[in-house]
């Protein structure tokens, strides 16, 4: 029996000066389940769900991607010499492509390129399938969705919106106020020349840490943009899901609904038809305001 999906469990104590401030913990699934989720997809949670100081994404991610790829490597290891086993058992015969299907073979590229488990798929074809993916699913709730869903997902939208200005506000309040700050300096440097060193070491540290502040922003902007885009794409997949779910499970609600009325050739004769609850058709080219969890 060949092994399937484990739960694996990252663990990376952060620690400066011999002390250790946090531990970063993430549960993930190996192999990974692609192409559902992306690498970016993965790291972005992890930031979310721990809270991550920005002094330590680098570090993180780091280790967070070397503990993919080894725990990947033991997988597709394990899955080998299975299949070996299994060869020699049977006498059958056993090339390397049938040793690498269904396998991570692109582990060492965690992060960059695509992690399908089919072994005639090239870079970035996992990434490719995902997108048109979930483009269908998105097309297809647009197509059938109610206005109560619809509203759901705009509201959605809102939220995450809002979510997303107060952080950048929060960081334009941050900028200003140091700039202010530096712009005074500025100012008294040049009318006390005698203090025209300890002003320059001022505003060199005011610029310093300007530039911090400008960093630590952006990668919280990302980080949030990431979270952002998996949420949403989730909400997508389980409606998809839902909305599937009702269509195919042995009893169309929809053809239910219709087949009750008597009056098909002219539902504008109708009572009851101005009360139904028609699916929403949408074209499949709209300028929609979701367009930013598409990339």
């Amino acid at each position: 029996m060949e092994p399937q999906f484990s739960t694996k469990h990252f663990v990376h104590h952060v620690e400066q000066l011999g002390k250790r401030l946090f531990t970063v913990t993430y549960d993930l699934k190996i192999p990974l389940p692609c192409p559902n989720f992306a690498p970016g997809d993965l790291f972005g949670h992890l930031l979310a769900q721990n809270k991550l100081p920005f002094p330590f994404y680098k570090e993180v991610r780091v280790k967070f991607e070397k503990f993919v790829r080894d725990e990947t490597r033991k997988f597709d290891a394990e899955l080998a010499a299975l299949r070996i086993e299994n060869a020699l058992k049977t006498g059958e015969n056993l090339d390397d492509s049938s040793l690498g299907a269904g396998a991570n073979s692109s582990a060492d590229d965690f992060g960059t390129s695509n992690c399908d488990s089919s072994p005639k798929s090239v870079t970035g074809n996992a990434d490719n399938e995902a997108e048109s993916l979930f483009e269908e699913q998105f097309q297809q709730v647009m197509r059938n969705a109610s206005m109560v869903e619809l509203s759901k997902l705009i509201t959605e939208e809102s939220r995450m919106t809002e979510e997303m200005r107060a952080l950048v506000r929060a960081r334009n309040f941050e900028v200003e106020r140091i700039k202010h700050t530096c712009e005074q300096t500025l100012a008294q440097s040049v009318t006390d020349v005698t203090e025209f060193d300890k002003h320059s070491y001022e505003i060199s540290m005011l610029n310093e840490k300007l530039r911090q502040v400008s960093i630590n922003y952006s990668h919280q902007i990302e980080a949030l943009n990431e979270q952002q885009r998996h949420e949403y794409r989730q909400l997508v997949r389980t409606m998809y899901a839902n909305e599937k779910s009702v269509y195919h499970g042995g009893t169309n609600a929809f053809a239910s609904l219709a087949s009750s009325f008597s009056c098909a050739d002219k539902l504008s004769t109708c009572p009851s038809s101005a009360n139904a609850s028609a699916p929403v058709h949408q074209p499949s080219h709209i300028s929609r305001p979701f367009q930013k969890f598409f990339f």
